[in-house]
């Protein structure tokens, strides 16, 4: 029926429950506050770095941030990372593929399907950890809260990355700003985050993230297994690397990546999670000195338009992930293959 609804509208579920229609109201309909042009244009900026930036965005810095907070409990839990690392990985490469891709977002777009999707998915794992005896309600508060998913879209997919990009010298304008702002305002919605908890300007999206790092004050037990099966498990397809190279291989981009994601999170929370310090931090040097000579080649006008670009590093990403067999986001009909489903 949901799918059927996201496809058709809810005409087409003439017996579809109340909850369903309430579930897929601001989906179906957006809301007024939403303003597409806005989301797109968002999107292009978020883009505009380049697929292999993202990606180091993605890994070292929105997952390796959230599996430094509460957050990580769930996966724990669940056993969703550390027995399938890549799995895990590719799942969440394809959704941001998806959903952040100029006019993913519109009504019946797939990008908005699949977050929707991904927000059922959710749902089903809240419902398994409250009737866990290892979820502890009374000091952890809801499995998957509000909090929580207000904290991964604008804190770990946005202001995180975004300030990690800003350091290696990618350069947004205010307008970019707020564009990406609303963009991931509107995802956060299609989470389930209410509108009134979400941030209207950039500025907001700061304070968020800034009031989470003053009361995230707790370590979480087996973290730093969940960094380590990021880095050392789930970042090289065994599929792309020649079977003799895949541990040095294995090695060096995990050690680069963790790297990355110690100097954006600095040493304290690092050593928190046991990412180790090594000679792999001198490699930042040389990513600022090739996103200077890209931001440098983007003012003078030597590389196409920004929306071209953006395209390009779409396909090309779109590529590497069939490449790499990147497993296609979860949707509700697969849960019997998730752990937390068992």
């Amino acid at each position: 029926m949901l799918d059927t609804a996201l496809r058709d509208g809810l005409d087409a579920v003439p017996d579809a429950p109340p909850a369903l229609t309430e579930f897929l109201e601001d989906t179906l309909t957006p809301p007024d506050w939403v303003d597409f042009e806005l989301v797109d244009r968002g999107a292009v900026a978020w883009w505009r770095a380049g697929g292999q930036l993202q990606l180091l965005a993605l890994t070292a810095g929105s997952l390796a941030y959230g599996y430094s907070t509460s957050f990580a409990r769930p996966l724990l839990l669940t056993g969703r990372l550390e027995q399938m690392a890549g799995r895990r990985l590719g799942e969440t490469s394809r959704w941001v593929l998806q959903a952040t891709r100029p006019g993913a977002l519109h009504p019946g777009a797939d990008g908005l399907k699949q977050t929707v999707r991904i927000r059922l998915v959710h749902a089903l794992v809240r419902r398994h950890l409250r009737g866990s005896d290892a979820w502890d309600t009374a000091n952890w508060g809801e499995p998957i809260s509000v909090g929580d998913t207000l904290a991964t879209g604008i804190i770990g997919f946005f202001t995180y990355p975004v300030a990690g990009l800003r350091d290696l010298g990618i350069d947004y304008s205010d307008d970019e700003l707020e564009a990406m702002t609303h963009q991931w305002a509107w995802i956060s919605h299609l989470m389930g985050v209410p509108h009134e908890y979400l941030p209207k300007s950039y500025a907001e999206a700061v304070e968020i993230a800034d009031t989470a790092a003053a009361v995230e004050d707790v370590r979480i037990e087996g973290a730093d297994r969940l960094v380590h099966a990021l880095f050392f498990h789930g970042l090289v397809p065994a599929r792309l690397v020649p079977k003799p190279l895949r541990r040095p291989v294995t090695a060096l981009v995990g050690h680069t990546f963790a790297a990355v994601a110690r100097h954006w999170m600095g040493p304290e929370r690092a050593d928190l999670l046991n990412i180790p310090d090594t000679r792999a931090k001198a490699v930042l040097p040389l990513v600022r000195a090739a996103v200077r000579l890209r931001v440098s080649a983007r003012r003078m006008g030597l590389l196409p338009s920004d929306a071209r670009m953006v395209r390009l590093e779409l396909q090309t990403a779109d590529r590497i992930m069939d490449l790499a067999g990147a497993a296609p986001p979860m949707t509700p009909g697969r849960t019997a293959e998730e752990p937390v489903a068992a």
